[in-house]
Parts: C-alpha cells; sequence; structure tokens
C-alpha cells in the first residue's frame, strides 16, 4: 500500500556502522549526562532556593550542555542508525535530567499554588472522603495514586515523579509525530530537540507543575501520534488496534484535563471535515477521515461534562463571554496582564525583556510553522498530494486559534495561555519539520557540515533561552516554586496548636493551600470558608496591631523573604518590614522551626 503521508526520506541515515567519530561524541555525551546527574544527586537542597538554577552546581549545567551539543553533533550529521537512534536517546536524557531537577536534588515539593489543593484531593481520595469520578480531572491523580502505592513513593515525591513521566511523553512523541508526518529521520531528530524546547510551558498559566491543563498538553502528541498512523490506515476495517488505542488515549486526555480534550477535539474536527471533503473530491479512499475517533471523543466529553456540573458551569461562563465579545457588552480588557505589566514597571523590567525571554522560542518556531504550512498549502493549490496530512494536521491550528483569541477578547483572567500551551504543542511539530526541510535544504547529497551549522543556528540558542525559563526564577522575575520541608512541618505545628478563633494572614496568600495539602480540602473544591489573607502591601514592618481588627496569626517563610525582597526587589514588602516583624508591642513569634515562622498580633 502507498503511504498517503508521501515519500520524504532521508538519504542519509539507514546504515549499522557507527563510526569512530560518532562513537566517541556519544561516550563523551553520555558521559557528562551521567556526571551531571551524580553531581545533582549529591548537591541536594538544604533550604529555600530562590533560583533552582544559580543552587545546582556549574557542573551539571556544564554536562548537559556537553550532552547536548554531543546530541546534536551526532544527530544531523551520522548515517548510522544506530548513531543517530543513541543521539536521540542522548538528547532525551539531558531533557530527563533538567526536568527533573527538582526530584534529583531531593526537592521536598514542587509549586505553592494549585499543585496543593491537588495534592489534598488526593488525600481525600485515601481517607474515603472522595471518590476520583467525583473529580473533573482524575487523570493525573490516577497516575500519582499509582506511584504512591505500587512504588511506594511519598504522595509529595510521586507528584513530582508524575511531572517527570508526562513531561518525558512529551519528548518521546513530538519526533515521533513529526517522523510519522514525513518518513523523514531528519524530522525526527529535529523532533527531539524542539521537544525539548517545552514550548507549551510559558510561566504564566502553563508550569512544570502537578498541574492537569500542562500535562494533558504534554500528553497530546501521543494522541497526535495515534491519529496521524490512523489516517494512513484506510484499508477499510471496521476496528483497529490503532483505533482503539486511539479512543483510549483520548479518554486519557479527557480524564488529566476536559478543557484540553476539547482543543483535542477541535483539531480532529477539523481533520474529519477537510479530510471528508478530500475524499470527495478527489475519489482518493487512501486517507481515513477520522469519523468514528472523532465522534466517540466528542460523546465521552458531552457525557463526561453532563455528569459533572462544574464543567457545564465553566463552559456556560466561558461562552457567555465569547458573545459578549461580540455583541460589544463591556469588559475588562487586559486586566490580568496590564496588572503584571505595571508590576514589572514598578520594578524596573521591561515587559518587552519579560515577552522576549518567555516567548521568543515559541514565536520563532511558530513562524517556520506558519511557513512550512504556508507552503503546503501553495503545493496542495499547484496540485501536490504528497503533503496531505501535514496540511490538513497543521489547519487543525486554525480552530484553536480562533479560540485563543475570543479568549484574549474576552478577558479570561490568564485562561488563554492555557490554550497557549496547547497550540504550542501543534507549533513544536510542524516547527521541528520546517528545520528539518533547513537543514536538508542547506547540505548537498552528500550532506556536509551546513546541516549541522543551521541546526546549531536555530536550535541551540533557542534552547539555551527556553532551559533558563523553564522554571520561574529572578531571570524571568518570578521565585522558585520550591516547597520546603520546614514549609509543611512549620504549618503542621501552626494547625495543631493554634487557636481557631484566630483568623491567619500571609505575605501576599495565608496557608489555605498548605491545610488542603495537610489535612484535605474537606470538601470538593476549596473550602467554604477562607479563613486566610494577607498582611496589607506596605505594612508589614508598621504596627500590626492597628492594621488588623482583631488578633492574627502571621505567617512568614524563608521563601516569603526570598520572593518579595530577591524576585520582587521589594515590590509589594519591604526588607526593613521583615526585619523588624516581631519587634514592635503586640506581636510574638510562637512557631519557629529555622525556616518557618508564626506571628501571634494581639488585639
Amino acid at each position: 500500500m502507498s503511504n498517503p503521508l508521501g515519500d520524504w526520506r532521508s538519504p542519509r541515515v539507514g546504515g549499522s556502522t557507527v563510526s569512530p567519530a560518532d562513537a566517541v561524541a556519544l561516550v563523551v555525551g553520555f558521559a557528562a549526562v551521567t556526571a551531571a546527574v551524580l553531581v545533582a544527586h549529591r548537591a541536594p537542597t538544604t533550604g529555600y532556593e530562590v533560583s533552582i538554577y544559580a543552587a545546582t552546581p556549574v557542573a551539571v549545567w556544564v554536562g548537559v550542555g556537553a550532552a547536548v551539543a554531543c546530541a546534536v553533533l551526532v544527530a544531523f550529521t551520522t548515517r548510522s542508525a544506530r548513531a543517530w537512534a543513541g543521539a536521540l536517546l542522548l538528547g532525551g536524557e539531558a531533557f530527563v535530567v533538567v526536568v527533573g531537577l527538582p526530584v534529583i536534588r531531593g526537592y521536598e515539593f514542587y509549586s505553592a499554588g494549585d499543585a496543593l489543593s491537588h495534592m489534598g484531593w488526593i488525600r481525600d481520595v485515601f481517607a474515603g472522603d472522595l471518590a476520583l469520578a467525583d473529580l473533573i480531572y482524575p487523570g493525573l491523580h490516577t497516575v500519582a495514586i499509582l506511584f504512591h502505592r505500587l512504588v511506594g513513593l511519598d504522595l509529595d515525591h510521586a507528584m513530582l515523579l508524575s511531572v517527570v513521566v508526562y513531561a518525558t511523553v512529551f519528548v518521546v512523541f513530538v519526533p515521533l509525530v513529526a517522523y510519522a508526518l514525513t518518513d523523514n529521520a531528519t524530522a525526527g531528530a529535529a523532533g527531539v530537540f524542539a521537544a525539548v524546547l517545552l514550548l507549551p510551558i510559558n510561566n504564566i498559566s502553563a508550569h512544570l507543575v502537578f498541574f492537569p491543563s500542562t500535562m494533558a498538553v504534554f500528553f497530546f502528541p501521543f494522541v497526535l501520534l495515534l491519529a496521524v498512523v490512523a489516517l494512513r490506515d484506510a484499508n477499510g476495517q471496521r476496528l483497529t488496534p490503532v483505533d482503539g488505542l486511539l479512543g483510549l488515549a483520548g479518554l486519557g486526555v479527557l480524564f488529566v484535563h476536559p478543557q484540553q480534550a476539547v482543543n483535542v477535539l477541535m483539531v480532529f474536527v477539523t481533520v474529519s471535515v477537510l479530510v471528508g471533503v478530500y475524499r470527495y473530491r478527489a475519489a482518493d479512499p487512501s486517507i481515513d477521515p477520522l469519523y468514528r475517533h472523532t465522534a466517540f471523543l466528542g460523546a465521552a466529553t458531552v457525557g463526561w461534562a453532563l455528569q459533572h456540573e462544574r464543567i457545564t458551569e465553566t463552559a456556560g461562563a466561558y461562552v457567555e463571554t465569547v458573545v459578549e465579545v461580540f455583541v460589544g457588552t463591556e469588559t475588562e480588557s487586559g486586566g490580568a496582564i496590564s496588572q503584571r505589566t505595571g508590576s514589572l514597571s514598578a520594578i524596573g523590567a521591561s515587559p518587552a525583556e519579560i515577552a522576549a525571554k518567555l516567548f521568543l522560542p515559541g514565536a520563532v518556531f511558530g513562524v517556520l510553522a506558519g511557513l512550512l504550512l504556508a507552503g503546503a498549502v501553495v503545493g496542495w493549490l499547484r496540485g501536490e498530494r504528497d503533503r496531505r496530512a501535514l496540511l490538513v494536521v497543521g489547519l487543525g491550528l486554525v480552530p484553536v486559534g480562533v479560540v485563543f483569541v475570543l479568549y484574549i477578547l474576552g478577558n479570561l483572567q490568564t485562561i488563554y495561555f492555557r490554550h497557549l500551551g496547547f497550540i504550542m504543542a501543534l507549533v513544536t511539530v510542524f516547527g521541528a519539520v520546517a528545520v528539518a526541510r533547513l537543514v536538508e535544504g542547506t547540505a548537498d547529497r552528500g550532506y556536509d557540515w551546513s546541516a549541522v551549522a543551521v541546526a546549531l543556528v536555530v536550535l541551540v540558542p533557542l534552547l539555551a533561552l527556553s532551559v533558563a525559563t523553564v522554571y520561574p526564577s529572578p531571570f524571568i522575575y518570578q521565585p522558585n516554586s520550591q516547597v520546603t520541608e520546614t514549609q509543611f512541618s512549620g504549618h503542621e505545628t501552626a494547625f495543631a496548636y493554634d487557636n481557631e478563633s484566630i483568623p491567619y494572614v500571609g505575605i501576599r496568600s495565608g496557608p489555605d493551600r498548605f491545610r488542603d495539602a495537610i489535612e484535605g480540602t474537606g470538601e470538593l473544591g476549596s473550602r467554604s470558608v477562607r479563613r486566610s489573607s494577607r498582611v496589607p502591601f506596605g505594612q508589614l514592618g508598621g504596627n500590626l496591631t492597628a492594621v488588623f481588627d482583631g488578633p492574627r496569626y502571621v505567617l512568614v517563610s524563608d521563601s516569603d523573604y526570598q520572593r518579595e525582597i530577591v524576585a520582587y526587589r521589594g515590590l509589594r514588602y519591604s526588607e526593613r518590614g521583615f526585619e523588624t516583624l516581631g519587634t514592635g508591642p503586640g506581636v510574638d513569634r510562637v512557631v519557629s522551626n529555622g525556616g518557618f515562622y508564626v506571628y501571634h498580633v494581639d488585639e
């Protein structure tokens, strides 16, 4: 059977003999990445680190950089299939070291936000107070529970490992999708190095933490690979193993995060319509329109939504907001972004600088993907049919992009950056194919060093910038998301011996997330009575007995100090405020464990 995706095979990769130069490069690369792991493991965290980059030994970054350089060198020059596969494995291992740093360096937990509430829901499941089916996204929680039960990891470490696993799925299947769309080894190699850019991460509403929306995006390339294989398998069978796997994979995305499943469904609908029109007009049955897969995922999504009122309410609110955009109802457009822009300006940072750091790699790949798809459209109009699947899958970006724009216009807080993360997953695939075409287009038939030059010029600078922004750090004016053992133990002590009639206040936020993680949520969602708030901005060093209308517990941790003074440069709370806290009248320190402190404020 002819390949409906076209035959764009690399003429250079196929031999089995590994050259001495390739062998040396691979040995050096694997030795470097192994050394990086050992050095990182022997430099465990000893407290809160405002930057995981600065706290990690330089030797780790040197080892990772050397491994990536060797991997790029071999992947784009070798004629050996074994060396090519080894180079891709090496690049993938270097990536796992980076995303696994919190695990390798012994972090207690990572993310002091939503992930703590997710931990609380899992504790509720263990306690029998919550069924997994009652969660609107039980998939990621189920994986963490499996690691906890089967492997014997502590719950917090099981959750950290779940993030590493999903990120690894992304890096494994992006190159496979690129290869499946092109049958080209160079596209597969470019796919690995494009995937390690982690373009879906933007640290606004898509984070490398236990966050279901982001993990669903990481899982999407697996679904996309099965969809591409199903497109090629138009042999008239009613049901194939790929059909079954694709159905299960679709459910996997749905159970990890329904919102991202809707994005997948939009891609499937687009592919079905375009392929259906093509089959009708060209009388060509060689490509499958994915009708049954689209119908199955659509029915499953609707059925799951009808069982969970929160999904239907949220969807209704989104639809209402989008309708308001069309009818011209006033919205607070840009509120969230303008607030962040104002804060950046206040600490002397340029919004353009932050945009470049966070979005430049994605913008470059977006341009490359756009040019690739534009070329596919032109080729289609000229009668070329060898890139049909590349085109129809690529056009799946259109409806998701339209929804993204509508969400921006409707000012749905920062929710649209979740959709941007999904878009970036597709952009990663097509950007990788574009890079492969650039590499092969600049090389002679014998493949000289110009191929490596293009790969280095396009990929390496973007890799360096992406690695520097995968984790929040002062480089992007954000604090590290590390949660220390002293924070957990300090909160446990505070909750065990507090006076329940006295509310909590914290620096920017109270301890509700930690209460969720330690005691469980008590009910699905968040606690019905929020007992905590924050110390008013600028009042930390003032007379707190006059600030509040009654007694309070004030919670402060080392991470609060590092975040406010180092990352945010004293924007909301001054260094003097931290230093003088507890010295004023009516304020006494009642809990201290070296990294976490509780102060009691009298009436």
